[in-house]
Order: C-alpha cells, then sequence, then structure tokens
C-alpha cells in the first residue's frame, strides 16, 4: 500500500506546485505498482481546495486546470 499525504498549509490549497508533486508521485507509483493507494490530507481537513492566490485571469485558470486535470487524471489512471 502506498500513501501520499497532501501537505501545504494550514487547510492543504491544492496550488499548481503540490498538484505537481502528486503527479510525481503517481508517477513513481506506476513504475512499482503498490496493492492499493491512499491520498490523504491533514488531521482536521483533506483539502481547501484550489489555491485561489494563484488565479490571476484567464491564462492562469487555463493552466491551473490543467495542472489539476493532469495530476487527478493521473491518479485515476492507475491499473485497478
Amino acid at each position: 500500500m502506498a500513501v501520499i499525504t497532501l501537505d501545504n498549509g494550514k487547510v492543504n490549497q491544492l496550488s499548481t506546485t503540490l498538484l505537481r508533486q502528486l503527479r510525481a508521485a503517481v508517477a513513481d507509483l506506476d513504475a512499482d505498482l503498490p496493492g492499493a493507494v491512499v491520498v490523504t490530507g491533514g488531521d482536521r481537513i483533506f483539502a481547501a481546495g484550489a489555491d485561489i492566490a494563484e488565479f490571476g485571469g484567464p491564462d492562469e485558470a487555463r493552466e491551473i486546470g490543467a495542472t489539476f486535470r493532469s495530476a487527478f487524471d493521473a491518479l485515476a489512471d492507475l491499473p485497478a
């Protein structure tokens, strides 16, 4: 079993940096698949959602959206 812990500030904002780290962790798992993968957050909160401090305009929104999709699609694409 593999455990991936989200760790970004008090409420685990899903920043592009954190999402890229998640994507990299999933890529590492793909090379040596565990029997199960658990994604967890902090003691009181899993994740607050997107880090709105990164939002500036449409161009940033497209990049952030693509980063979300890449990270979570990679996780979902791990073989069952």
